[in-house]
């Protein structure tokens, strides 16, 4: 009784700051220990505070991040958000980049948010599934990266699940394939952006090396080649190669590209570019005055490379709150048919500048 008394001592505590102004709506609170401390009670007993408070949408529990003002108390909150996301916790994800601005700013419109694996649901019925969405007050689901396969046995479960779902950086065959709403990356004219920015840097012989496995998602090896000759870049398809960053294949496409003399390289993701620039270093080749070198996704870290890196960023925080910011409101999502593009832009940095 003691124990249980104190956290709901706790819990009005946390309640009366949130209602005078010491805590607004989006605040992440101080870490558990510093709070407890400040409370004068143990880090247990505020535990149970917060587990009480995020049943009632005063505080959402986001795991790995911490513990956020989603209510005051008074009411619950404006909605609750399941997110579905794959294991998957490499730097390659996306998801690890899209979600940290989707929670923030579900945190802004006092939205609860639940995250889930595609494994725990994978046998769930249709039934099941609308069942456990509506019993635990789910208003819509997130599914952040999409990539749907043909025929998506996932698709049927989330189309007839009786609430919004939206999936966040999908690609262009992911609105016909699943058959849902999707927020995605203009792939085409992201790449044409970044060619007419190394255009700009007074580069014409451009080479590009992608991801060999998927090749271009937007251009054929052909559209590429007529992409670079409309922009004045040299059309040589010497310049293009496919690769795998993990293994040989990419040291011989790099070379093989090199022996093409170009004098940049637009690379199909950041870490292809943050590869090719520790290549580029050992061989003394210098970025960008011999070789510039542009990225493409704006993974967060290109900053700290050595040279910093240029890249085309598809702004994934900003694709987090797009996203949060229609799920708060579920008629914007209702239609099927629901496609959008989101924002990119080129950040300049060491690796590849434009001509003074």
């Amino acid at each position: 009784m003691e124990i249980r008394l104190k956290k709901e001592i706790v819990a009005e505590k946390i309640r009366s700051m949130i209602r005078n102004g010491e805590l607004t709506l989006g605040t992440k609170l101080p870490r558990g220990t510093e709070f407890a401390k400040t409370l004068g009670v143990s880090h247990i007993t505020l535990r149970a505070a917060f587990e009480d408070l995020a049943r009632e949408g005063v505080v959402s529990l986001v795991q790995g991040k911490g513990t956020y003002v989603t209510g005051d108390g008074l009411f619950r909150a404006a909605g609750k958000i399941l997110i579905i996301r794959d294991s998957f916790h490499s730097l390659h994800n996306v998801c690890n980049y899209i979600l940290p601005g989707f929670e923030k700013r579900c945190c802004e419109l006092q939205i609860v948010t639940e995250t889930v694996s595609w494994d725990f649901i994978v046998n769930s019925s249709v039934k099941e599934f609308r069942k456990k969405l509506r019993t635990n007050g789910f208003s819509g689901v997130l599914v952040p990266g999409g990539g749907f396969s043909e025929n998506e046995p996932f698709a049927p479960l989330l189309r007839e699940c009786g609430v919004p779902v939206l999936v966040a950086h999908g690609t262009s065959l992911d609105p016909e394939r699943s058959g849902l709403p999707v927020l995605r990356t203009n792939y085409g004219a992201a790449w044409d952006d970044g060619v007419k920015f190394l255009r700009s840097c007074g580069r014409k012989r451009i080479a590009f090396l992608a991801n060999s496995l998927f090749k271009v998602k937007y251009y054929t090896e052909d559209e590429l080649l007529e992409r670079l000759a409309v922009f004045g870049a040299e059309a040589d398809k010497k310049l293009l190669a496919g690769a795998f960053p993990a293994d040989e294949s990419f040291n011989k496409a790099v070379e093989k590209l090199l022996q093409a003399s170009p004098d940049a390289i637009f690379c199909g993701s950041d870490l292809f570019a943050m590869r090719i620039c520790e290549l580029l270093t050992a061989r003394k080749i210098r970025i960008p005055e011999d070789i510039a070198v542009l990225g493409f996704g704006g993974y967060p870290g290109g900053d700290f490379c050595t040279p910093a890196l240029s890249t085309v960023d598809f702004q994934y925080t900003a694709i987090g709150e797009r996203a949060a910011e229609l799920l708060a409101d579920p008629r914007k999502v209702e239609e099927r048919k629901f496609d959008v593009f989101t924002s990119h832009k080129i950040l300049i940095r060491e690796s590849a500048v434009p001509k003074k």
